[in-house]
């Protein structure tokens, strides 16, 4: 995008087609041309403090989760920035924040959706609306109603219904409540429940030991 300051809050540019797509931490998002929903979208949460910055990445992730639900089961937001679909990522968000004076001025959210593209590289564990449903959607429909869904959300945290949105977010957790394995990027595996998150947006995971970790991002690995 070009300088935010000259741009109204809710401006969004959708690609057809990403060469130099990423994800968190410099990962690569490979998608197919003209297939799925690849768009940014211009955001001032200015009422928000620099701690409270993950409270953006609910908002969003709770708008693309009702959104999906409509079109297929079993969605997940695996944390802290996929989305899931049978256990498969369907998509994934990316979030570039703006401060000033630990204040939010602005936020880029970059949201990718596997919607209509039926193949992926045999090394992903990733499926789409298309492979789950046999069905095509149109590409600008489907970002008119994510948008809707993700700001009715961003307008119930204008408002501070906090606890609800942490609430739903919880709820709407992969493998939250389910004893699985995990590991730490030192190749430490453990078992565990995920517990939910604390309110810096940290995962929490109860152990079979009978402690409870909390992690930030790139601190903890999913065993899949």
């Amino acid at each position: 995008m070009v300088r935010d300051e000259y741009l109204q809050e809710w401006s969004v540019v959708r690609a057809d087609y990403q060469s130099q797509g990423k994800g968190q931490m410099s990962n690569k998002w490979l998608s197919d041309p003209y297939k799925n929903l690849l768009c940014s979208i211009l955001l001032k949460p200015n009422f928000l403090n620099i701690g409270s910055q993950f409270m953006l990445n609910m908002v969003v992730s709770l708008g693309i989760f009702k959104s999906l639900s409509q079109y297929v089961d079993n969605v997940k937001i695996k944390w802290p920035n996929d989305i899931y679909v049978n256990s498969k990522k369907i998509g994934g968000i990316l979030i570039e924040n703006t401060c000033v004076s630990k204040k939010i001025t602005s936020s880029i959210v970059g949201i990718g959706i596997n919607v209509n593209q039926e193949k992926f590289d045999n090394s992903l564990r990733a499926t789409s609306i298309k492979k789950e449903t046999n069905t095509n959607l149109d590409l600008e429909f489907f970002l008119e109603d994510i948008l809707s869904h993700i700001r009715a959300y961003y307008n119930r945290l204008c408002k501070s219904d906090t606890l609800n949105i942490y609430q739903e977010y919880e709820d709407s957790l992969f493998q939250i409540g389910e004893n699985k394995l995990y590991k730490t990027p030192d190749g430490d595996v453990f078992s565990g429940c995920i517990k939910g998150i604390d309110t810096s947006g940290r995962l929490k995971i109860n152990t079979d030991a009978g402690s409870t970790l909390t992690f930030s991002n790139k601190e903890v690995i999913f065993i899949l």
